[in-house]
């Protein structure tokens, strides 16, 4: 017993640093909320793999119907499309700077995300807001998730 017991402690510090392990929440908490119907969908929405919209209260889209009860997290909110049609969001706001001035952009030559200050580069459509490249990356810092939960009428990005 003693023997599994040595073997169970030996391993825990290592399934709990494990190389896939990020720190999504390095950037402040806000809330998150933001509503799109079916009928804006077409417009402000994304229908296939790597298209992305981004969410800034009150600025981004143009257009888009900002009610009083959205808010768009700490730097404002990437919804992007990543494969097999699975609808991801993330926090804008770069988690190397924690401003919420400092926004990642998406590169679409190159399907990531940057930092224009930083230099870091995120997985977006496929990995999650995982880091490739640059400080995120040597850090060990992810993009800050959120949920995308498609309801009958409308899909609510939240926290």
């Amino acid at each position: 017993m003693k023997q599994i017991l040595f073997f169970l402690c030996a391993l825990l510090p290592c399934a709990l640093a494990g190389c896939d392990n990020y720190d999504e929440e390095r950037i402040p908490s806000r809330n998150v909320h933001i509503e799109i119907n079916t009928a804006e969908w077409s417009r402000y929405g994304v229908n296939g793999y790597m298209e992305w919209q981004a969410f800034i209260r009150n600025a981004e889209p143009q257009g888009f119907p900002w009610r009083s009860n959205e808010y768009s997290g700490f730097g404002g909110v990437l919804l992007v499309c990543g494969l097999e049609y699975r609808l991801l969001a993330y926090d804008l706001a770069c988690p190397v700077e924690c401003q919420s001035n400092v926004r990642i952009h998406v590169d679409e030559a190159q399907g990531i995300a940057v930092c224009s200050l930083c230099g870091s580069t995120y997985d977006v459509f496929n990995g999650y807001g995982q880091p490739l490249s640059g400080t995120a990356k040597d850090e060990k810092y992810g993009l800050t998730s959120y949920r995308v939960i498609p309801y009958a009428a409308y899909y609510l990005i939240t926290r």
